[in-house]
């Protein structure tokens, strides 16, 4: 039963809020494969159902991998720590 006064349309609106502010976070933990905790239940339900947010959860985790994989592929060449301190000729 809905609060008396407040319409379908806000209360969705008020999830689609809050589903925007924990996106960063739920990407976090799916990049980091704790997305299953039961914490993220109703995050997940709520993107099986509503296309804005699956669409934004969706570019974010676009984006988050993208940025993983630039910054992985853009660090500088370091030695293997087995290496350091030794002469090599």
């Amino acid at each position: 039963m809905k609060p008396i006064g407040i319409s379908t349309t806000l209360l969705a609106d008020f999830a689609c809020q809050l589903v925007q502010e924990w996106l960063p976070t739920f990407v976090d933990a799916e990049m980091s494969d704790i997305a299953h905790q039961e914490r993220f239940a109703d995050l997940r339900d709520h993107l099986a159902t509503c296309t804005a947010c699956a669409a934004d959860h969706a570019d974010l985790l676009e984006t988050m991998l993208w940025r993983e994989n630039l910054s992985w592929s853009n660090r500088p060449f370091v030695d293997h720590p087995c290496s350091l301190g030794r002469n090599i000729v």
